[in-house]
């Protein structure tokens, strides 16, 4: 099954280069910084949000993966922070822009 995972995460004490460092980890792992609408149109997401989709056999499975994956990213870059893992299989999103 294909699950859709959204990853949402905070730099403590960012330095130079962490962020950028983060997100080419994250690209790397399969979760990029937009996602495309029902009908094909590329949504950008929030700064510090990034998203994929994954096959697994179960959304704890895949959820893991994901844990272990970007936990690695972060300590592969001496970077600390906060991360927010998120794994569903039957998702719908939607992107606003607030004014």
């Amino acid at each position: 099954m294909t699950y859709l995972s959204v990853v949402s995460f905070d730099i403590n004490n960012e330095k130079a280069g962490d962020y950028d460092h983060i997100c080419k980890e994250m690209k790397n792992i399969g979760l990029g910084g937009s996602l495309a609408d029902h009908e094909g149109k590329e949504r950008k997401l929030p700064t510090s949000t990034v998203a994929g989709t994954f096959k697994g056999s179960s959304s704890k499975n895949v959820r893991n993966d994901i844990c272990t994956r970007v936990g690695g990213a972060f300590r592969n870059g001496n970077i600390k922070g906060k991360i927010f893992i998120s794994v569903g299989r039957d998702w719908i999103w939607g992107v606003r822009n607030a004014r």
